[in-house]
């Protein structure tokens, strides 16, 4: 008898452990979610927009917006259909035009901008 009632109170140790071991997996969990929501942020922050302007064009909010890219995407197809050029070299140069583009976005254009006059007038 004695032997069991220790069974019995070993197996709630082992109860009350597991939950525990529960919430600290969950609180960790939750911590792995943040960091990673916050990677996310930071790196597609600068997207938004265009995620924003992009969904509303899929979901026809914007009409003119979708036919044309609906008409775009539709001449795209057939120039990949009946083009003779390699879908590699496609590829690659959709990809340069790409990295182009951000590279002026981001490091370029910053550098080139002009000095409003309202930030001119705060540095004397």
């Amino acid at each position: 008898m004695a032997q069991r009632g220790t069974e019995d109170e070993s197996s709630g140790l082992r109860r009350a452990r597991s939950g525990g071991g529960r919430r600290s997996t969950a609180l960790d969990r939750d911590q792995q979610i943040r960091a990673v929501k916050e990677t996310l942020l930071g790196t597609l922050g600068s997207y938004e927009p265009l995620v924003i302007y992009l969904q509303a064009v899929l979901v026809w909010e914007r009409p003119r917006h979708s036919a044309l890219l609906h008409l775009s995407l539709n001449a795209a197809f057939w120039f990949f259909a009946l083009t003779s050029l390699r879908i590699l070299f496609l590829g690659a140069f959709g990809l340069m035009i790409i990295i182009c583009m951000d590279q002026w976005k981001n490091k370029i254009w910053p550098e080139l901008r002009v000095a409003r006059s309202n930030e001119l007038d705060n540095d004397r």
